[in-house]
């Protein structure tokens, strides 16, 4: 990968990666460690016959094992919230706001992560399992495990 073809890849991905990691991980630091070791991890194990589908998906593989392999070595999990700059309201029945973020805050790192990768990212299941290593029929369960889960601490606030 030439320096042109690693810049177009950096400013396509970065951000999102680094909004994915922020959410997963809510340590402005750990994600700013991982975004930069995932593109180094890219750069230093390059694949040439890697489409840019799957480049993506394996920065983002690589960035989910890395915050989890942080986690394990500090014997800790950190809690997801999301910050003023990041909070977003919906409306519900038009009117209503729902406390999106409290909800999922309550919920576990992992459901949030599916989540994530599914309605923000707009990943397929087969693109997810791949980058949290589960099977692809799991995706579809987990998926709406944490759905219904979210709806409940949404329904909760009401």
């Amino acid at each position: 990968m030439n320096e042109t073809e690693f810049k177009q890849l950096y400013e396509t991905h970065a951000k999102s990666l680094w909004a994915y990691i922020r959410r997963f991980c809510n340590d402005e630091d750990l994600t700013n460690d991982v975004v930069q070791e995932s593109f180094v991890r890219m750069l230093s194990r390059e694949i040439p016959s890697l489409t840019d589908p799957q480049k993506k998906t394996y920065l983002y593989q690589t960035a989910t094992r890395l915050v989890l392999d942080h986690w394990r070595a500090n014997k800790k999990m950190t809690e997801f919230t999301i910050d003023d700059r990041t909070e977003q309201s919906f409306e519900w029945k038009a009117v209503q706001k729902i406390d999106l973020e409290n909800a999922f805050s309550q919920m576990p790192s992992n459901q949030r992560s599916l989540l994530w990768l599914a309605y923000a990212e707009n990943y397929s299941h087969n693109e997810i399992a791949d980058i949290l290593h589960i099977q692809t029929k799991s995706v579809r369960v987990l998926l709406f495990r944490a759905k219904n889960k979210l709806l409940k601490f949404l329904s909760e606030k009401e």
